[in-house]
């Protein structure tokens, strides 16, 4: 995205639905595996009465969520830790049929291209419904002075164009209201109705 490429002061608001779900992901993920990882070692040296590295516990933690094995660390003899293992092979589990659908499977669908999950939060931005001219002069003009926006081109390869370059683009009928709420219009601090004719907010 072009919004993105200046990083200082980036907001969550900045990413687009998808890389929020990605980042949510990611950091979802992160926090299981430690969590999982501290509750293992303390486990390990509280109920087992075999204390261990931390970075060994990583790894046994590790190798159970992903189902390749637990190393030299099995069988466990208490029934906390046994059930605490059950609960993490589990969560392997959850983890694997949820990476499936926010990594795997999108880029094997085959689904039609929808710009609008390209789109960053809006509010207080600029919706700019047609623009005739030189659409990417606008644009890069609105970008330069940090203004939000969003453009509804009515010519679905145009659109694309624009989305792909890394604008704020969706394809929709500037005068379909439903279109418009696409935009955030009503979220909106000013609409451009059509560049060449004037404007209004």
């Amino acid at each position: 995205m072009r919004e993105l490429q200046n990083v200082d002061g980036l907001h969550p608001r900045d990413l687009s639905q998808r890389q929020r779900l990605l980042v949510v992901y990611v950091l979802g993920l992160v926090a299981v595996v430690l969590s999982y990882t501290a509750l293992y070692n303390f486990g390990m040296r509280a109920y087992e009465s075999r204390p261990q590295s931390v970075f060994r516990s990583f790894q046994a933690v590790l190798a159970t969520l992903t189902t390749t094995g637990y190393g030299a660390d099995a069988p466990w003899t208490t029934p906390e830790m046994n059930v605490f293992l059950g609960l993490v092979q589990v969560t392997g589990v959850v983890i694997g049929f949820v990476t499936l659908r926010v990594l795997i499977i999108p880029l094997f669908e085959r689904a039609p291209l929808t710009l609008d999950d390209r789109l960053s939060k809006k509010e207080g931005h600029v919706v700019v419904a047609e623009y005739r001219r030189d659409t990417d002069l606008l644009l890069d003009e609105l970008e330069a002075r940090d203004v939000g926006y969003v453009l509804l081109e009515s010519d679905q390869t145009e659109a694309k164009r624009l989305s792909d370059e890394g604008y704020q683009a969706i394809h929709g009928d500037p005068e379909s209201p439903s279109d418009l709420d696409r935009a955030s219009v009503e979220e909106a601090s000013l609409l451009v109705a059509d560049a060449g004719a004037g404007t209004r907010a």
